[in-house]
């Protein structure tokens, strides 16, 4: 071999090209490791959800997650049952001259017995199963719309600008409508006359606080606003149970001044004479000799709590303010019973 054949130092034959190595694509392109399977594998793609080995998604939802979510709800509800019931019984009472539910021993049970009542009264069921329906029936419709429209109704919601000052113009308008019958301290008196316009009104403003805060809610301030448009929201949601409640309960009240004949009568013997006296009650001596020769009648109950006799005069109006008030003694023995104006008609209690 001749000096001219020898090849310069550091140079020789071409290498043959090597095999790609695994994960590495044509012409040494390198695919990331893990996307079309591991490295010196290949065989089985590698999960995109959940760790490796898992198959749990990483958009499903805890379980703690949903047990706050079912407390918290819960809570909420039976809040709102409560002072419901507290309002019921409130409105009813106030109209016989008792001031407060908690004056004659009512409790917690007594405000969430009471509060179950109105919404056995409402179509608040019906109105909630059209509602899950609806949005049941709009959920499907939308899932059957071309790839384009469903996309332009998924944007929607994702345009803060437009929910912000949406929420802006309901807020200010339901307020404005609202606002000076609050601050003239007339609303009160409004509320009686427009019992059904107050739902939509709490409503309204409820949707408006809402929308204001819901596009802010994940930066620094919303984490500060959209709290607060929750408590809100949940004040006007008691505010509107509680109206409500009320209105039944001062309902309940005119029911019984309409028909005080129709309440359980009520006849009290005493050992010695007591001073009743209104429209069409009478006592007098009955029954010498006996234990309880004193007897008054002319009298309708409107309320039993822990042995104590809440009594109305048969003659009862809203003007006359009386309410009879007897605890359970040695003393006195009361008899309750009915007098129906037909077989088939029941006391109210």
């Amino acid at each position: 071999m001749t000096g001219q054949d020898k090849d310069p130092p550091g140079t020789g034959p071409a290498p043959e090209p090597a095999e790609p190595a695994a994960g590495a694509g044509p012409a040494g392109e390198n695919r990331p490791a893990g996307k079309d399977g591991p490295a010196g594998g290949g065989s089985e793609p590698a999960r995109k959800n959940g760790p490796a080995g898992g198959g749990s998604g990483s958009g499903a939802r805890k379980p703690d997650s949903i047990v706050a979510q079912v407390v918290g709800t819960t809570s909420f509800f039976g809040a709102l049952l409560l002072y419901m019931g507290w309002n019921y019984e409130d409105q009813l009472l106030q109209q016989f001259q008792i001031p407060a539910p908690q004056s004659i021993g009512l409790g917690t049970v007594d405000f969430a017995a009471a509060g179950i009542q109105p919404l056995f009264n409402s179509n608040a069921a019906f109105i909630l199963a059209v509602l899950v329906m609806l949005i049941m029936i709009a959920a499907a419709i939308a899932g059957r719309l071309p790839e384009d429209k469903r996309d332009k109704l998924a944007d929607l919601g994702k345009t803060p600008a437009k929910l912000f000052w949406s929420g802006v113009v309901l807020t200010a308008v339901t307020l404005t409508l609202t606002w000076p019958q609050v601050s003239s301290g007339g609303f009160v008196d409004w509320l009686s006359s427009n019992v059904d316009a107050v739902y939509p009104a709490l409503a309204l403003l409820a949707g408006g606080v809402l929308l204001m805060a819901w596009p802010a809610r994940r930066s620094t301030a919303g984490q500060v606003a959209y709290p607060l448009a929750l408590v809100v929201v949940a004040i006007l949601a008691l505010w509107g149970g509680g109206v409500y409640a009320g209105t039944l309960g001062y309902q309940h009240a005119l029911s019984i001044e309409n028909d005080i004949a129709g309440q359980t009568a009520v006849a009290v013997y005493s050992a010695q004479p007591l001073d009743l006296s209104g429209p069409s009650v009478s006592c007098a001596l009955r029954q010498r000799g006996s234990g309880y020769p004193y007897e008054c009648t002319g009298l309708r109950l409107l309320t039993i709590q822990s042995g104590t006799y809440y009594l109305l005069p048969l003659g009862w109006a809203y003007d006359d303010e009386r309410t009879y008030i007897l605890d359970d003694s040695d003393q006195i023995r009361v008899e309750l019973y009915c007098i129906r104006a037909s077989k088939t008609r029941a006391c109210n209690t």
